[in-house]
């Protein structure tokens, strides 16, 4: 197997790994802002955040391994967010709710290596949101 061939399949999993995971954070999100009932186990919000943290550590991991550095940045910021959310440190706002589904939302056009406008202003954002 050549390096080649080891890169490609190895950003094919990523992808693979990566949509999965945006896909889970994008529901859970959906779920506290109220645009999705819950599901029929009644998952609490502790819980919820918990997943999203560690989908939003998995991500950073990950996308720092293949070099997609703008995606581990902002997966890094979400990842303290949910830790603080899932630890009773943080509630979040309805419109802070849809800061950090926007962020989500960034996450999935970089993993598509999509231009991400007002990228700058997002990680300010989130991080104002990481600060209270």
């Amino acid at each position: 197997m050549t390096n080649l061939t080891f890169n490609h399949e190895l950003l094919e999993v990523f992808h693979e790994e990566a949509q999965d995971l945006i896909q889970e954070m994008t529901t859970d999100l959906s779920i506290l802002s109220g645009e999705q009932d819950k599901d029929s186990e009644e998952r609490g919000r502790e819980p919820i955040y918990r997943r999203l943290y560690r989908n939003a550590h998995t991500l950073k991991g990950s996308s720092e391994v293949v070099g997609y550095f703008r995606l581990r940045e902002i997966s890094e910021i979400l990842q303290s967010i949910f830790l603080n959310a899932s630890e009773g440190k943080a509630e979040f706002s309805t419109s802070e709710l849809k800061l950090l589904i926007t962020g989500v939302n960034k996450c999935q056009k970089l993993i598509g290596r999509e231009e991400v406008v007002g990228y700058e202003e997002l990680l300010k954002q989130l991080n104002r949101i990481l600060k209270l």
